[in-house]
């Protein structure tokens, strides 16, 4: 798996063999960063269920400022922290070892002026839990003109509707569904 775009472009991200993750395909990220567009430099980027970061570090190398990762897997953390050494990439990143919603919830640090939200659970299993949560989350401040992005299997529940957020787009690449959804001020 490689970075697509960018300052890193074609740079090799260590997938963490048996960590047990599915880090999103190359042409998803391909098809998301395509619809950001100029969203994304400058953006502030917090990467909920990061696993190994190719989509935090992808928009570090589009030109993103800053990052926060976010992963309980003790094997995707080791794969994370390994692609952000290779991509000499530590002045710009924050990982943050522990579960997404304890996050969300203030429990492990905060995060202020997410620009940038992206969010691929385990598919399954937590799409639903994970809608209520980030209505409710304590542990971060939304930046103005915050996007975010919501991956998921498209068997899950179609993703809801939510106040101070306006879908922006609905596309499915095969067995995944990624959701966009813009910030109302």
């Amino acid at each position: 798996m490689r970075i697509v775009a960018g300052r890193w472009r074609g740079k090799r991200l260590d997938v963490g063999r048996g960590c047990g993750q599915r880090p999103t395909q190359e042409r998803v990220r391909e098809a998301i960063f395509s619809r950001l567009g100029e969203c994304v430099p400058g953006a502030v980027v917090l990467d909920l269920f990061a696993g190994t970061g190719a989509l935090g570090l992808e928009a570090l190398s589009r030109g993103a400022v800053q990052a926060t990762f976010v992963e309980k897997s003790p094997a995707a953390i080791m794969a994370l922290k390994r692609n952000i050494r290779a991509l000499k990439a530590g002045s710009l990143c924050r990982v943050v070892e522990g579960d997404a919603f304890r996050f969300l919830t203030g429990q492990l640090g905060r995060v202020d002026s997410v620009t940038l939200l992206f969010a691929d659970p385990p598919y399954g299993e937590l799409a639903a839990s994970l809608a209520g949560c980030l209505e409710r989350a304590t542990g971060l401040t939304w930046g103005s003109g915050a996007v975010r992005v919501i991956e998921c299997s498209k068997r899950d529940p179609v993703w809801p509707s939510q106040v101070q957020w306006r879908p922006w787009s609905v596309k499915e690449y095969g067995e995944t569904r990624v959701f966009i959804e813009e910030r109302e001020i």
